[in-house]
């Protein structure tokens, strides 16, 4: 049976609102972790969301002091300095002491004084670790039944959990709380991947227990795969030229914007020609166009753009590696450039880099990135090594408004490049292969 809240207060993380819908109201919420997994970000996250609200926070350290806070903090943009000058926010420093009466009575004296809605005791542990198992349960029963449940103050509780360890604490503590969130790391890769575990929910449902996570401006950031849902779509009256005039024939107008359109080939046909095209002839025609690589170096693609006909580097261009990224980091990379970039146009080019690199997770990414662009409106180009032409099948086929097929075709000794628009949804096509020439960086379509 779930618990009644009389209101629901941000976590700080549009994502895991969206997971849990906040946290209510008065709840005991326990954030366990690693060390450096990311349990003080996400307290401080909670907290500046309260303060922005203008709900007045007490921030309780065992570990690390004011000054040192305050600058790490400041480099994720909390400035909490600017709220304690206001009278919103109170750090608290409490050195250990052996008589653990002292800080008890010291963090319900600083509650009833600010009138704090929300407070962060970071960490508990080390409270409890002074005075063993049965003074722990005694203490931590104390704070949360005699002080906060009655004070109504929504609470964060940080806990070290040492690596190797899955029992929080002493166990007991597990069983005081209304809601549990775990920090960890996992080795993925090579790479270490940051996740976050809701281990319990008294006021929720929780649809998926873990989801991998990064931390950059702002604090976490959470992969919540296809949470943008079935949001958005494309606009057939709206189109946009592709640069190639018989192309633009082909798919009675251009291609439909908000739509999702894969050009697949083998490597040589004109995939990268073709997406550079589509993108510059956007720009250059006063829109917005970014280019995200996952094969080809900038530079490189920046000479080939200048060829086709760029005017002062006015695309946006980027190649990042996959090996150095994990999915949930490459989606909050896109999410970014999608956000702050705001392009008409988003191509992603070389997307078989990304599939021989995450396997099974893949999918998953590409058509969370697919929802997030169609949500938001924006014009997706994927690129893949498929020959479609020739039997392969590229399974993000499915996930395609358009699908633009190149191949080669041999003639004597003459290797010759053909197109087809295999699938062009709500939009009339022409599905004939054709021969398509690259000649002094322009195309044409025969």
């Amino acid at each position: 049976m779930k618990i009644v809240y009389m209101r629901m207060m941000s976590t700080g993380s549009r994502e895991l609102d969206d997971i849990l819908g906040g946290f209510p109201e008065g709840a005991i919420v326990l954030v366990a972790g690693h060390p450096g997994a990311g349990k003080t970000t996400l307290a401080a996250q909670f907290m500046y969301a309260g303060l922005k609200a203008g709900s007045p926070g007490l921030y309780v350290s065992l570990s690390e002091r004011r000054e040192l806070f305050y600058m790490h903090m400041k480099e994720l943009g909390f400035n909490f300095a600017y709220y304690e000058e206001r009278g919103l926010f109170k750090f608290v420093w409490l050195p250990l002491m052996k008589n653990i009466v002292s800080p008890l009575n010291e963090v319900l004296m600083n509650i009833r004084e600010t009138g704090c809605d929300r407070l962060v005791i970071d960490p508990i542990t080390a409270l409890i670790d002074q005075v063993g198992r049965e003074g722990g349960r005694e203490f931590l029963h104390n704070l949360i039944n005699v002080g906060l449940r009655p004070a109504g103050v929504t609470s964060l509780l940080i806990a070290d959990l040492p690596y190797g360890r899955e029992v929080i604490g002493y166990g007991f503590e597990e069983f005081l709380v209304d809601g549990i969130l775990v920090l960890r790391y996992e080795e993925a890769r090579g790479l270490m991947k940051r996740m976050i575990e809701i281990r319990k929910s008294r006021w929720s449902d929780i649809p998926r227990i873990s989801y991998e996570f990064v931390i950059g401006k702002g604090g976490l950031h959470i992969y919540t795969p296809y949470v943008k849902g079935l949001k958005g779509g494309f606009d057939a009256e709206k189109r946009h030229s592709t640069g190639v005039e018989e192309l633009d024939e082909m798919l009675s107008g251009g291609l439909p914007r908000g739509s999702a359109v894969l050009i697949a080939g083998p490597s040589g046909t004109g995939k990268t020609m073709l997406a550079l095209t589509i993108s510059l002839t956007e720009v250059n025609g006063g829109g917005s166009a970014v280019y995200l690589s996952f094969e080809e170096p900038e530079g490189q693609l920046y000479q080939v753009a200048r060829m086709i006909g760029m005017r002062k580097d006015s695309l946006h261009i980027t190649s990042i590696s996959p090996r150095q990224y994990t999915p949930g980091a490459i989606y909050h990379y896109v999410s970014n450039l999608v956000e702050n970039m705001k392009p008409g146009i988003l191509v992603l080019d070389g997307l078989s880099a990304l599939e021989r690199q995450y396997g099974s997770e893949y999918m998953e990414l590409i058509k969370s990135i697919g929802l997030l662009c169609k949500a938001e409106g924006v014009t997706l180009i994927m690129t893949s090594l498929h020959d479609m032409l020739k039997g392969e099948r590229a399974g993000i086929s499915t996930l395609a408004d358009v699908v633009m097929a190149l191949t080669f075709e041999r003639r004597d000794d003459t290797r010759c490049r053909r197109i087809s628009v295999l699938k062009a949804r709500a939009v009339p096509h022409d599905t004939r292969v054709r021969d398509m020439e690259i000649v002094e960086s322009r195309i044409y379509i025969r």
